[in-house]
């Protein structure tokens, strides 16, 4: 893993440009260079068993695919044009709209990540990290892999996929939070049951794909500016919301509060999972 420690706004932009947007390069941006390089299913400190985060995510997923039948949303969902089973799709569509899931997100776009990396308000005392990871060889497995049928309970090799395309709606507060998350550009990197509460930065199969900008407090607001100049703040271009993206943050806080000795409780309770 190579660690890149620019000392200056300047410095850090001779250092960024000699990375390029798409390729086999992919992106992605951390607010705050000491946490882990996990997935958000992973990151509830208070859920320690592995059999009890399988309990967690098929909850999560189930009431999350209820909740978009329920309310007619599908048109909201990702369409991946029949090239993978159904659970796939509604496990990709959680990761869109900010749901704790196994998938890393990552970004064919530098300026995407970076974004990421800096423009959080809530750690902007802190340094960031920009993480690349050189994808030389791409471990795509076979969509007829007995894998996509049931990604929730079983173990397999790491890899990226891809994020597939978005339907945008014509009412424009769900045209609004489409737009924002389908220029992300996204790759989602599958972590498999083993490795979930592992960081990307020690796993043996990643770490020497890996290159991570530690990205000094001190430059961040100058980083921000520059990407306002240049057209790059895309976030603030597209921030609508829609009705998934409430409902999946409620989702989010409710697992958060989860914990391994009061799992089976709220298990049982059907209602908890709803809003």
């Amino acid at each position: 893993m190579k660690i890149e420690t620019p000392k200056s706004f300047e410095e850090f932009l001779i250092i960024f440009d000699t990375y390029n947007s798409g390729g086999i390069n992919y992106y992605r941006g951390q607010s705050d260079y000491s946490w882990g390089i996990t997935p958000g299913l992973a990151r509830n400190q208070n859920i320690k068993s592995i059999d009890n985060l399988l309990v967690i995510e098929n909850k999560l997923i189930q009431q999350f695919e209820k909740f978009v039948l329920d309310n007619n949303l599908t048109k909201l969902i990702p369409n991946a044009n029949g090239s993978c089973d159904k659970s796939w799709i509604y496990l990709m569509a959680a990761q869109h709209y900010g749901l704790p899931t196994r998938l890393l997100d990552f970004s064919f776009d530098r300026f995407t990540a970076l974004e990421f990396a800096v423009a959080d308000i809530h750690n902007l005392n802190k340094d960031g990290a920009l993480i690349i990871y050189n994808n030389i060889v791409e471990k795509q497995e076979n969509v007829d892999s007995p894998i996509l049928k049931n990604p929730f309970l079983q173990t397999h090799n790491s890899f990226f996929f891809q994020a597939p395309s978005i339907k945008v709606s014509s009412e424009n507060e769900f045209n609004y939070s489409e737009s924002r998350k389908s220029i992300q550009r996204s790759k989602f990197l599958y972590r498999n049951t083993e490795n979930i509460f592992q960081s990307l930065s020690l796993d043996n199969d990643h770490t020497y794909n890996l290159t991570i900008f530690n990205i000094p407090k001190n430059i961040k607001l100058d980083i921000i500016k520059w990407l306002i100049d240049i057209g790059q703040m895309a976030y603030d271009l597209y921030s609508g919301k829609n009705i998934i993206d409430y409902y999946s943050a409620i989702l989010k806080d409710k697992c958060n509060s989860i914990k391994d000795s009061n799992l089976e409780e709220y298990s049982k309770k059907d209602d908890f999972w709803k809003c």
